[in-house]
């Protein structure tokens, strides 16, 4: 058995490296777990929001230099047809995922220890967390916080399994160099795909879906029709309801906690924010001698942003897509009103409350509109 330690964090992504970063920080003694190494592949678009940029500014982890391209003109696709989101500030800076994950863990293994360990099993006890490792090693700790992916084997340990996901899959593409950055909602049902242009004819492409199938031939076809050849296409399930935030003292953050969103399947500001939170309620409640209830609190108010994303991607996925798309793609997204609600969703200047009470607003208004012009 191990030292203990103020804080045990399992695994070494966006969620569990901003959970260290910050812990450290505070000047806990924290320990990292994870069974993968830096760097490593990561079956996930490397496109970072300006919410995103501002948290990493807020840790103080300067990704620059990793910055591919960024996408001021964003380019959406429906039914209805093509229409354009111009920003001053860019809505998506592409990176390659592999080096933005490893930057961040490099911040974090400046402040905390680290071990190359796959996490099996946790323990809650009155006082303590015990670990458990495959290759029989125990650690304990005051705090542990599972950031271990989706499915999370720490949650399934305690009884907790998130059975609800979409399903992504991703490649990195090679053709011409003058491809916009694209959100297309008529590639796949339910869901959309995305180009984002890294440099020198290489893109970031993908496809979502809530619907849960195999879609590498889907997405091979789909870079064909822009003239680019997909590499290798790699998949992952992006659980977007969330478990119950902390059991004991343990606390669950990123794809572990099941915080993405629901509507646009982005992750890496929820798993950076959780991680986060996750932390300070760490120090907060080791400082109180109490278990971390105070992390429900923090998590509160995304997670209730994430159960409205997920009303509202069941209404607009759930109706007839192409029906929806040319009510709405006609009469409301050329509008600058709604092309402005959708930069800030986007930058994370409203949530989706915003979104749900601009709709009642305004849908009467464009229903008239589509029966005026003949649509409906």
């Amino acid at each position: 058995m191990s030292g203990k330690y103020d804080l045990i964090v399992v695994g070494s992504g966006p969620a569990g490296s901003a959970a260290a970063i910050t812990a450290s920080r505070l000047g806990l003694k924290v320990l990292i777990l994870d069974k993968a190494q830096h760097p490593r592949v990561k079956p996930c678009g490397g496109g970072l929001t300006p919410k995103s940029r501002s948290l990493l500014k807020w840790l103080k982890v300067d990704m620059d230099d990793l910055v591919l391209s960024e996408c001021r003109d964003v380019y959406v696709a429906n039914y209805a047809g093509t229409f354009m989101l111009r920003s001053r500030i860019p809505l998506i800076s592409v990176t390659k995922r592999e080096e933005f994950d490893k930057r961040l863990f490099d911040e974090a293994s400046m402040g905390a220890e680290y071990e190359n360990k796959e996490v099996i099993k946790a323990i809650n006890h009155k006082n303590h967390v015990e670990i458990i490792t495959r290759s029989g090693e125990t650690y304990m700790s005051s705090m542990v916080i599972a950031a271990d992916g989706a499915p999370s084997r720490v949650a399934a340990s305690l009884g907790l399994i998130n059975e609800k996901s979409a399903a992504a899959v991703m490649s990195i593409a090679k053709g011409p160099s003058d491809l916009p950055c694209l959100l297309d909602f008529t590639a796949v049902k339910y869901g959309y795909a995305w180009i984002f242009p890294q440099s020198n004819g290489y893109y970031d492409i993908g496809l979502g879906s809530i619907i849960k199938q195999r879609y590498g031939s889907r997405l091979d076809e789909y870079a064909t029709r822009w003239g680019l050849k997909s590499g290798k296409v790699l998949g992952h399930l992006i659980p977007f309801t969330n478990i119950e935030p902390v059991i004991g003292r343990t606390m669950f953050a990123g794809d572990a906690l099941g915080v993405a969103d629901p509507t646009t399947g982005e992750g890496i500001y929820q798993s950076m924010y959780t991680g986060i939170a996750a932390a300070y309620a760490a120090y907060a409640s080791l400082k109180r001698g109490e278990e971390p209830v105070i992390y429900r609190r923090l998590v509160s108010n995304l997670l209730s942003n994430n159960r409205l994303a997920n009303a509202l991607s069941l209404f607009v996925y759930g109706l007839d897509t192409q029906f929806f798309s040319r009510f709405l793609g006609t009469t409301g997204y050329a509008s600058s009103d709604v092309k402005e609600l959708l930069i800030k969703l986007i930058s994370g200047n409203t949530w989706y409350g915003g979104v749900i009470k601009f709709i009642s607003m305004r849908m009467p208004k464009y229903a008239i509109r589509a029966i005026i012009n003949g649509l409906t």
